[in-house]
């Protein structure tokens, strides 16, 4: 009975051990290692300034600004992006610029009236291909 008391205590010794080691390692997957892995993944933003002529009606409330990707010769449905509150008559918004971009604005008055729409303004991919190389005539 003495024999097996000892063992039980051994074992349990090394399993506290062994369970310590096993924290010690989980604390060292997320403290150290997960914002490796998190740091390692690239997001592309750059900041776009859209600016416009103030409307001067009285009773102006805010611009709607929307916003919508382009895809191919297609835009995608427009987005309510911001709220603009007068007498701002700009925005600086960051965008991801590996993708291409459309906007429009819409003023609103106080009695919740929505204009037409602006022009649309469009930002296409920022980032230039690699370069060429090993050009040469046949």
């Amino acid at each position: 009975m003495k024999a097996s008391r000892t063992l039980l205590k051994e074992n349990s010794k090394k399993l506290e051990s062994k369970n310590g080691w096993i924290k010690l390692l989980s604390i060292f997957l997320f403290a150290f290692l997960l914002p490796l892995i998190l740091s390692s993944i690239t997001a592309y933003a750059a900041d776009v300034t859209l600016s416009w002529t103030p409307n001067t009606e009285a009773d102006l409330n805010r611009y709607e600004l929307y916003q919508s990707e382009i895809m191919g010769d297609k835009s995608g449905d427009f987005e309510l992006k911001a709220t603009i509150i007068p007498p701002t008559s700009q925005i600086t918004i960051q965008v991801d610029d590996t993708k291409n971009w459309r906007w429009q604005l819409y003023a609103i008055d106080n009695s919740g009236n929505r204009s037409f729409g602006s022009n649309t303004v469009d930002l296409y991919d920022q980032i230039p291909p690699g370069a060429v190389k090993g050009l040469d005539k046949q």
